[in-house]
C-alpha cells in the first residue's frame, strides 16, 4: 500500500518553492491540469512553436499534478532547465534525466516510484542541489542518488524505506535530510559524518537507538525524532549546541519520564541524566 506524506515535517525543511516568483519567460507552467502524456507533449510543442528561441530560454517547468506515466519525450529538448517538479503525477518510471539536463532541483514527490523505478546510476550531475522522492513505493534506500555528492536538500519520507544506506556519508554537502514516515529501525553510525547537516528529520519510524557520534553534527539546528521507539538518547547529544528544535513526542523514553513528573518537563540536559541514573540502577 503506498504510504503518502501526511504532515508538515516533509516539507517543512526545504529551499524554495517550485511555484516561487520567476521570470514567466523562462517558466513552463502546466501544474493542476490533469494532462496526459500526449496532451503535457503537445503542450510544450506549443511552447516551442511561438518563440524559437524558447527551448534554450526556458529554466523551470512545472508539471505537478497531471496524469504522466513517464516523463514526456520532448522534456529535454528545453536542455537548460534547471528546476522540474513532476510531483503527483502516477509516474512509475523515473529516466536518467541528468544525462540531457542540468537540473538543480527535481521535484517527483508523490508518485509511485518503486526500487526499479529509478535506473540503475544516473549520469553524473555536479548541479543537483535538492532532490525529493518522498511519497513514493521506494522500500529500499536508492543507493544511485549518492553519486549525486553535491546535494543540499535531500527528501525520501514516506517511503516505506526500512534501511538508510551505510554510504550515506558521500553527500557530505547535505543541509537538510528528510527521511520521516518510513519504516527506519536504526541510523548508521556513518549519517554522522554528515556535517554540514542543519536539520535532520526521522519521525514516525521504528528507531529504537541513536548512534552516539550525531552529537559530531555541530551544525544541527532541527532534529525530529517523534513517534518512534526511542527508549534512550545518547548522552552525548548534549554537545550539539546550535540546536533549536528537538521533537521527541511519543517515544517510550518521553512517555516514561513525563509519567514521573508532576509540574514541568526536564530540560534536555536533565532527561539524560535520569536515563544514564535508571541505566547505572538497572546493571
Amino acid at each position: 500500500m503506498r504510504r503518502t506524506v501526511p504532515y508538515l515535517a516533509m516539507d517543512h525543511y526545504t529551499s524554495d518553492s517550485s511555484d516561487s516568483d520567476a521570470d514567466s519567460s523562462k517558466v513552463i507552467d502546466l501544474a493542476y491540469l490533469l494532462l496526459d502524456q500526449t496532451s503535457v507533449e503537445n503542450k510544450l510543442e506549443e511552447y516551442n512553436d511561438e518563440k524559437e528561441s524558447f527551448l534554450v530560454e526556458v529554466e523551470k517547468a512545472i508539471l505537478h499534478h497531471n496524469r504522466l506515466s513517464q516523463l514526456p519525450e520532448n522534456l529535454v529538448l528545453f536542455r537548460n532547465i534547471s528546476t522540474l517538479d513532476i510531483s503527483s503525477n502516477g509516474l512509475r518510471v523515473l529516466p536518467n534525466i541528468s544525462e540531457h539536463l542540468s537540473l538543480v532541483k527535481l521535484i517527483a514527490k508523490n508518485n509511485l516510484l518503486h526500487n526499479d523505478s529509478l535506473p540503475k546510476c544516473f549520469t553524473n550531475c555536479t548541479t543537483l542541489r535538492e532532490l525529493n522522492l518522498s511519497g513514493n513505493q521506494l522500500t529500499h534506500f536508492p543507493e544511485q542518488i549518492l553519486d549525486f555528492v553535491n546535494l543540499k536538500f535531500l527528501y525520501l519520507g514516506g517511503n516505506g524505506m526500512q534501511h538508510i544506506s551505510k554510504n550515506i556519508w558521500k553527500l557530505k554537502n547535505l543541509q537538510v535530510l528528510a527521511l520521516g514516515g518510513n519504516e527506519l529501525t536504526e541510523v548508521p553510525a556513518t549519517l554522522g559524518q554528515l556535517y554540514c547537516l542543519q536539520a535532520l528529520v526521522l519521525c514516525d519510524n521504528k528507531i529504537e537507538t541513536l548512534p552516539a557520534n550525531i552529537a559530531n553534527l555541530h551544525k544541527l539546528r532541527s532534529l525530529l525524532l517523534h513517534k518512534n521507539k526511542l527508549k534512550t538518547l545518547p548522552p552525548e547529544i548534549v554537545a550539539l549546541k546550535n540546536m533549536v528544535e528537538l521533537s521527541l513526542r511519543d517515544n517510550p523514553l518521553i512517555v516514561r519520564f513525563v509519567s514521573e513528573m508532576s509540574y514541568n518537563p526536564a530540560s534536555l540536559l536533565e532527561l539524560y541524566s535520569k536515563d544514564y541514573q535508571t541505566a547505572q540502577s538497572a546493571m
